[in-house]
C-alpha cells in the first residue's frame, strides 16, 4: 500500500511476491486444519473460510501496490 501511495515500483514486486507466499501458506494451513479428525465442526469450517477470504483480500491489496501509471513529478 505504501508503494501505491508513494508511486514507487521498486518495492511493489516484493510486496506482491510476499503476499503470494502468504496466500499459499494460508491455503496449506487451512487444508491441514480441514483434514484433522476433530475439524468437522461448523466453527472450524467458518474459520477456514475466513482465512481464505482474508488471504484473497491481501492479494488484492498487493495488486494495488503495483502502480501502472507514470510517477507525478
Amino acid at each position: 500500500m505504501q508503494s501505491f501511495l508513494a508511486r514507487k515500483v521498486s518495492r511493489a514486486r516484493g510486496a506482491y511476491l510476499q503476499m503470494a507466499s502468504l496466500s499459499n501458506e494460508v491455503s496449506e494451513l487451512s487444508n491441514r486444519i480441514a483434514r484433522r479428525p476433530e475439524a468437522k465442526g461448523v466453527n472450524t469450517a467458518e474459520l477456514v473460510g475466513l482465512l481464505e477470504r482474508t488471504s484473497r483480500i491481501f492479494v488484492d491489496i498487493s495488486d494495488l501496490s503495483a502502480p501502472n501509471y507514470p510517477p507525478i513529478d
